[in-house]
C-alpha cells in the first residue's frame, strides 16, 4: 500500500476527507489547532495542515477513479499518463508519529520572533516539525510562511513565530 495525495477544493479537506472513508478508502488529514477571535472571546479551531490536500493510501491494484468524483475533490496527483503518484515511503508514517506525540493533533510551537529576510534559509526548532529546513517567504502580526521540501515538491507552511533559526 502506498499513500498518494488528493488535492481537494478550496475549504473542502473535511467534505473529501468524509467522502472518501464512507467508500472506505484509508485516508489523513493532519490538523493544527489554531485560536480564532471572534468579537469578545477566542474560540480553537482544528485546521488543516496543508490547505487544499489529503492523503489517501492505495494498494497497487485498487480501483483510484472514484476519488476524482467525490464531493470536495478536485483532482488526485497523477502522472502524465494518468497513474497517482506515490509518496515516499514512510513520509505519512512518520506525520501520524509526530502526531501522536502531540496528542493527535499537531502543536504548532511558539518562539520569540526573530528578523529573517525572505529566501533566507531556515530550520524548525520546536513541534511536530524539528529539524525540518526550507526557506523564509514571510511573516505577520502571528505567523511564519516558510516553503519547505515536503509532499515531492516545496510548499508553503504556516508556523508560530517561535519556531525558527537560520540553517
Amino acid at each position: 500500500m502506498s499513500w498518494h495525495v488528493v488535492v481537494t477544493k478550496p475549504g473542502r479537506e473535511q467534505q473529501a476527507f468524509n467522502g472518501l472513508l464512507e467508500q472506505r478508502f484509508e485516508t489523513y488529514l493532519p490538523v493544527y489547532c489554531k485560536m480564532v477571535r471572534h468579537a469578545n472571546r477566542t474560540v480553537i479551531k482544528h485546521k488543516p495542515l496543508f490547505p487544499n490536500y489529503i492523503f489517501v493510501a492505495l494498494e497497487p491494484d485498487q480501483r483510484w477513479y472514484p476519488i476524482g468524483f467525490t464531493a470536495g475533490v478536485w483532482r488526485v496527483l497523477a502522472y502524465e499518463d494518468g497513474r497517482p503518484i506515490p509518496l515516499p515511503e514512510g513520509l505519512i508514517e512518520d506525520m501520524k508519529k509526530r502526531q501522536a506525540i502531540a496528542g493527535g493533533v499537531f502543536q504548532l510551537p511558539n518562539v520569540k520572533a526573530r528578523a529573517y529576510t525572505p529566501g533566507q534559509k531556515v530550520r524548525v526548532i520546536d513541534g511536530n516539525w524539528t529539524g525540518y529546513e526550507g526557506l523564509y517567504l514571510a511573516a505577520d502580526h502571528d505567523r511564519v510562511t516558510l516553503l519547505l521540501d515536503i509532499l515531492g515538491g516545496q510548499r508553503k507552511v504556516e508556523f508560530p513565530h517561535k519556531v525558527l533559526q537560520p540553517a
